[in-house]
């Protein structure tokens, strides 16, 4: 197997005005080179000078010394890179951070998300990358996670008690990793160690999330005093559970503007990216609960105005996250006190409302493939298709079943 080398290569072909050249990297590889700018440029004489056996002067000698730092760096750098390409070394070697490695590829990931404004994922790839780290605690390479590597990983987390589910987010994030990577060309396609016959990431254990009738009715009638912050959790609870299992990321940004004849409609934030000009959007009806909510809980009413003061116009996306992350946690902290006081004993969270909703309308007999467009999963076409299978009468009739328990 042929190895790509480093080397100078003083480039008299162009001098500049004042007699300089440039000096360049050049690599070669299978018969083939590139040359790349260093960013020095010397005189014929100074090039000589640094090039004999034995230097005179410390300028002399210091200047030498850093041309062979960027040999050796383009060494260093060819020399981890699995399967070697010309493209492969610019990505690596112009890297502001240096030599590259799987946790700078974690964090040049991470910083992308978060000019993209996702805070919240950049978040879960950080939790990710934190986690390799404890485990490993060096300097990695992409050709170190092999399939024994990631087998000896999964039992760590679950010495150290991790869940099932998060290690499978963790795992998840990495194996995004090593594939920009291999898009890159710092690692050859035949050591990917993820999939049939390789290294399976674990699911989580399935685990009863929602709620009973009986359950949501114990909740529904439970007195809280007006005005409270447990007022305000059990509140918005319920608006998760009547309005299609919203997001409270997508509640917090809806706004007036998104209502029409008592029908909401919203693109998810979590599909405004990966579905692009195809969005998911939802569509759900707005029945006296949630109607009640927003004329207790929203801002004025205007065109532009968000409904619910969790946003302000001037957020940023951290300040945004901080705000979501916020509310979830509130709504949660409340919740729990409230299936303790009317004895439910399994754990109450915003995502067992979505949860609830869809199982609850599901038993009502309700279609899978209305419930899966309600929630609105990325195979859903756009608002128009969506009502075209859908009429507005059958959104409300199907919306009625959500509060079925007030009759009963």
């Amino acid at each position: 197997m042929n190895k790509a080398t480093a080397s100078l290569y003083f480039d008299t072909r162009k001098p500049k005005k004042n007699g300089e050249c440039p000096v360049k990297l050049t690599i070669y590889f299978e018969k083939a080179k590139q040359r790349y700018d260093t960013g020095y440029s010397l005189s014929p004489e100074i090039w000589n000078k640094i090039n004999k056996q034995h230097i005179k002067g410390d300028d002399i000698k210091a200047l030498k010394t850093q041309l062979h730092e960027i040999t050796k760096k383009a060494q260093s750098v060819i020399d981890d890179i699995d399967d070697f390409s010309f493209e492969a070394f610019k990505q690596t070697f112009f890297r502001t951070s240096g030599k590259d490695n799987l946790f700078d590829l974690f964090d040049d990931y991470i910083s992308s998300l978060e000019r993209q404004g996702r805070i919240s994922t950049a978040v879960a790839y950080g939790c990710a990358k934190s986690s390799l780290n404890k485990y490993c605690n060096k300097k990695f390479k992409f050709r170190d996670v092999t399939v024994e590597f990631l087998e000896k990983y999964e039992v760590w987390m679950l010495n150290q008690n991790i869940s099932l589910t998060t290690i499978g987010m963790y795992l998840r994030s990495l194996r995004t990793i090593i594939n920009i990577a291999i898009e890159r060309g710092y690692l050859k396609v035949e050591r990917y160690p993820f999939g049939k016959r390789k290294y399976q990431i674990p699911g989580g254990r399935k685990m009863k999330k929602a709620l009973t009738l009986e359950d949501i009715k114990k909740i529904y009638y439970y007195k809280t005093l007006k005005g409270t912050a447990e007022d305000w959790a059990k509140d918005l609870w319920f608006f998760i559970y009547f309005c299609n299992g919203i997001n409270v990321s997508d509640i917090a940004e809806i706004k007036y503007k998104n209502i029409n004849d008592g029908v909401l409609c919203f693109v998810r934030n979590k599909t405004q990216r990966s579905t692009k000009s195809d969005a998911t959007t939802i569509v759900c009806n707005l029945n006296q609960e949630a109607q009640t909510t927003i004329k207790k809980w929203g801002n004025p009413k205007a065109y532009e105005n968000y409904i619910f003061p969790i946003y302000k116009e001037d957020f940023t996306p951290q300040q945004k996250y901080n705000a979501v992350y916020n509310t979830v946690k509130t709504i949660n902290k409340y919740m729990k006190r409230i299936a303790s006081e009317v004895e439910i004993e399994q754990k109450i969270t915003t995502y067992v409302a979505r949860h609830s909703f869809a199982t609850i309308l599901r038993q009502g007999g309700v279609s899978a493939d209305y419930i899966s467009e309600a929630l609105g999963h990325k195979d859903i076409r756009t608002t128009n298709s969506y009502l075209g299978s859908f009429t507005n009468e059958t959104i409300n009739k199907n919306s009625k079943i959500l509060s079925s328990f007030k009759n009963s």
